[in-house]
């Protein structure tokens, strides 16, 4: 026997159908702007500007020694920023 759907359950179908769109919807949006979002902070945070004593603390958290560090940053002329630290790093 077929059971018969009433207006009750009806209603509770189309706004299923409606809930799964709108969850579709912002599911397309957030994973649309999340990677704007993390490429602007990661931006933001790499290019921040640092001292130069906190920079050579951080090289020397990695286990360079200061007189490496001092050969690595005489006649300076970059910005200290996380990224260039990075980059130091991962090239040692």
């Amino acid at each position: 026997m077929e059971k018969k759907t009433t207006e009750y359950e009806k209603i509770l179908e189309g706004f299923h159908l409606i809930a799964e769109g709108i969850v579709g919807i912002f599911t397309n949006v957030i994973n649309t702007y999340s990677n704007v979002i993390n490429d602007s902070i990661n931006a933001i945070v790499l290019t921040r500007k640092i001292t130069k004593k906190k920079f050579k603390k951080l090289l020397q958290s990695k286990g360079i020694q200061r007189n490496e560090i001092n050969i690595l940053l005489q006649n300076n002329k970059e910005q200290y920023t996380i990224a260039r630290f990075i980059k130091i790093v991962n090239e040692i």
